[in-house]
């Protein structure tokens, strides 16, 4: 792209040529060198450049996914915001859906913290506090019913329980003795008696001695007290029971709570958190939506569809170009090959003539509109970007055409 510029200092130079050695003869044939005219060198800085139009995008879906439609085609003139192609937003829809459930959710839970308790939910609490308490009164009972057992067995046996136990014996040997009486009045009579009338008082006698027997054991039972077993099965009973108290207190201190709270109606802090839930919910509702639009690929400018690279069906990935859009309404050039040495005798507002390779014969006028900041480094040389407006370009100008750029001095 440089050999332009060479061939034409190479042509300044064999302009200048011919003048610088010419000659005339004078007198007897001595060659006389001629005065030379001075001819000035080009001095002006060229470059060579390419034709852009005046904006160009590549557009590429920034969620990606399958391509469901395509609503232009190469060369077509659109307009800003006109959709030019579209993936498959069903995900998206689906995840927009769920935001609009949360956030109707969260409204309906502010709506009614501000409007406060029903009657018909205030005395459901009232209810429910009532059976907590009595629930927590029935475990008080077992609770000290449990504790009463639990002390009598590790107490021992009462005064009264053990003159109950004697006098439990006496009455047995009361017994027995009669019965005893009674089987020697039978069996002891004249020979006529009936032997079935002897057994029997004999089985009453028996009978007699087993329950003397039994309440001697339970004398003894008495006197020695509840064993290691059943005290420990006491205590059991005991822990088990004052937990369920304690559980049951609980959820009649929550109950009595939770009634409260509805008499007496949300308070600022729970307004204000319920506040908080609907704004993140609207939020995430937002979100969502712009997923569902961005599923949509619209034109960010007026212009022509240059290419479209995606195929209807095919799953495109996010920030893959899909289609590219340019706005050829004006043309400019973007210099390639402007070296530090040269840049710094452009400025922005210097007007150059352009000629295009195509266009040999046609000259356009144009002014330098920016210049690159930063450098490009290319085979070793430090390059800048210079950018020209042409106000008046040659309709047969097309995107990428080579030219040649001559700033004026």
């Amino acid at each position: 792209m440089r050999y332009r510029r060479l061939l034409r200092h190479l042509a300044i130079l064999l302009a200048i040529l011919p003048a610088t050695l010419g000659c005339t003869s004078s007198g007897v044939g001595e060659p006389t060198v001629a005065p030379s005219p001075v001819i000035a060198a080009d001095t002006r800085v060229v470059a060579d450049g390419r034709v852009v139009p005046l904006r160009w995008a590549a557009l590429s879906s920034s969620t990606g996914g399958r391509v469901v439609e395509i609503a232009v085609e190469e060369g077509q003139r659109v307009s800003a915001g006109d959709l030019l192609l579209r993936v498959d937003d069903g995900p998206q829809r689906m995840a927009l859906a769920e935001a609009e459930a949360a956030l109707a959710g969260a409204r309906a839970q502010l709506a009614q913290l501000r409007a406060g308790a029903t009657s018909e939910e205030v005395a459901g609490a009232e209810a429910a506090l009532a059976a907590a308490n009595a629930a927590a009164q029935a475990a008080e009972g077992a609770a000290a019913t449990a504790r009463a057992n639990l002390s009598r067995l590790q107490t021992g046996a009462t005064a009264e329980e053990r003159e109950i136990a004697l006098r439990g014996i006496e009455l047995a040997k009361n017994a027995l003795w009669a019965a005893q009486g009674q089987r020697d009045a039978v069996c002891g009579a004249t020979q006529g008696g009936a032997p079935g009338s002897c057994d029997a008082a004999k089985g009453a006698v028996q009978q007699a001695e087993e329950q003397v027997r039994i309440a001697e054991v339970q004398l003894r039972q008495v006197e020695q007290g509840a064993s290691a077993q059943e005290i420990a099965a006491a205590q059991g009973q005991v822990r088990q029971a004052e937990g369920q108290l304690e559980a049951a207190r609980a959820d009649a201190t929550r109950a009595e709570a939770a009634l409260a709270q509805l008499r007496a109606g949300a308070t600022p802090e729970a307004i204000a958190a319920a506040k908080a839930q609907v704004a993140q919910a609207e939020a995430a509702v937002e979100r969502a939506a712009l997923m569902v639009a961005r599923c949509a690929l619209e034109a960010p400018f007026d212009g022509g569809v240059v290419a479209v690279d995606a195929r209807l069906g095919e799953e495109i990935g996010p920030g893959v170009p899909a289609l590219q859009l340019a706005d050829t309404s004006a043309w400019r050039v973007e210099t390639d090959d402007l070296t530090e040495l040269d840049v710094v005798r452009v400025a922005a507002g210097q007007r150059v003539t352009v000629i295009a390779d195509a266009l040999p014969d046609v000259a356009l006028e144009g002014t330098v509109t920016s210049i690159a900041e930063t450098s490009e480094v290319r085979a070793g040389e430090v390059l800048y970007q210079v950018t020209i407006d042409l106000p008046d370009p040659d309709p047969r100008l097309r995107w990428g055409m080579t030219v040649a750029v001559t700033f004026e001095e």
